[in-house]
């Protein structure tokens, strides 16, 4: 949180055997703190050989990258319009 409002989470998830991942949740305009959150987790986790973050492609991409993450390639996330009506079946 940052004036009170929602910026940015991160879960760490221990994967035996093969790279860890990180889950991200941010909100649109917390970049700054997306990258301060990032780099904080990445120093804190600095004794793991390699980490995975899995987040929507093409958000914050600045902000991930200031924080030393490099793209390698790009997820095909699920996307619900809040903003139309739905019915639920």
């Amino acid at each position: 949180y940052q004036d009170n409002r929602f910026r940015a989470a991160v879960i760490w998830q221990a994967m035996p055997g093969r790279s860890d991942r990180l889950w991200l949740a941010a909100s649109s305009d917390g970049g700054e703190a997306l990258t301060a959150l990032l780099l904080h987790t990445r120093r804190d986790l600095a004794w793991k050989q390699s980490l995975l973050l899995d987040y929507p492609a093409g958000k914050s991409v600045e902000a991930v990258k200031a924080a030393g993450f490099h793209l390698r390639r790009t997820l095909v996330w699920m996307e619900w319009d809040a903003s139309k009506p739905h019915e639920i079946a």
